[in-house]
């Protein structure tokens, strides 16, 4: 089971690409609303004694260290509540807040933390930026450096849009050689790609294919060898996996949360606080076949057919993925190919 938890909407940052976009909240988690989080967590373990399976839980925003206490208390909580099974605890972050108390945290409870970081000083400070419009790169390296120094590994979430994606293969460069465990280079799915754009990124993809290959170390998700038959899967958004925000309303995906259409529980309303006619509405459109792309050789391997929702927020229909999405999926076919052909050659 997977609970995404943000315990607070808002965020420090002004990021040009921001999902929340208008939607943006001031919201915090308080105790109350906290100590209902934790009852829906055991609740819906009791729905499946059997599986013990590891527990996951993300603590997510706006900027969560904004609302550090109700982290730690979450924390706290659950792992003396939740004994049969391991709990596995990851946090995305833009970077910008960091103390001796929140680092000490981290190196103890954090399975993976995530740092939001465009790559090169360029890159990062065009689009994540503080409200009075400076940029928040110069920070964000001071922060990572001190969590790196302490021997915490770090993953790097990296967003690209057509603005620039001619630094992407320099941004990768520079964020490993920060010493980053694993970077996420994360298309921005809303963005305006042309035909322009797109051969920048193909040749962007190149180049990283050149670097992977001298520094076969480098844990680069584009330029990843097991693409090619990783398959998606259906998505089990309000299943097993929920997204609660800081007023107790729960969402069957992070890209939707703050919209109404898309709620599909309240944890004030107690043991029965799932909505379960709109689950099963989204189990319909979820687990329906995706006409559109039927013929597709990569149809169980492509974003565009799992995540339907997104395709409904970028297209409007839930069975029309954007064309970046088609793009990049064959994008990674002919990656995969030319790192394949490189090791066996």
């Amino acid at each position: 089971m997977n609970f995404t938890i943000l315990v607070t909407e808002d965020c420090n940052l002004n990021c040009n690409y921001c999902y929340e976009g208008s939607n943006k909240q001031k919201n915090y988690m308080n105790l109350d609303t906290a100590d209902r989080v934790i009852e829906f967590i055991l609740n819906q373990i009791k729905k499946v004694p059997k599986d013990k399976r590891p527990l996951y839980i993300v603590f997510h925003g706006g900027e969560p260290l904004l609302n550090f206490d109700i982290i730690k208390y979450l924390n706290k909580s659950l792992n003396e509540l939740v004994k049969d099974r391991k709990i596995i605890y990851d946090m995305t972050s833009n970077g910008t807040i960091l103390n001796d108390e929140i680092e000490d945290f981290i190196k103890d409870n954090i399975g993976t933390f995530s740092i939001s970081i465009d790559g090169t000083k360029e890159s990062h400070d065009k689009n994540r930026v503080f409200s009075n419009g400076s940029g928040s790169y110069d920070l964000v390296i001071k922060n990572t450096k001190k969590l790196l120094e302490e021997g915490i590994e770090l993953r790097a979430r990296m967003t690209f849009n057509e603005y620039n994606v001619n630094n992407l293969f320099e941004s990768v460069v520079s964020v490993n050689n920060l010493g980053f465990k694993y970077i996420v280079p994360a298309i921005d799915f809303y963005a305006n790609w042309d035909d322009d754009s797109l051969e920048i990124l193909s040749n962007e993809i190149d180049k990283l294919i050149e670097f992977k290959k001298e520094n076969r170390q480098a844990e680069v998700s584009l330029i990843n060898i097991n693409m090619l038959n990783k398959k998606k899967g259906d998505c089990f958004g309000g299943i097993c996996s929920f997204n609660i925000d800081a007023e107790g309303l729960i969402y069957p995906c992070t890209f939707v949360v703050s919209k109404e259409d898309y709620v599909i529980g309240d944890i004030k309303r107690g043991k029965n606080c799932l909505d379960e006619n709109k689950i099963d509405e989204f189990k319909k459109i979820n687990f329906s076949e995706n006409k559109n792309c039927l013929k597709c050789t990569r149809y169980n391997y492509c974003t565009g057919v799992r995540c339907k929702i997104l395709n409904k927020l970028v297209t409007g229909n839930y069975n029309l993925p954007p064309y970046i999405t088609c793009f990049e999926e064959h994008l990674n076919v002919r990656t995969t190919k030319k790192l394949l052909d490189y090791c066996y050659s």
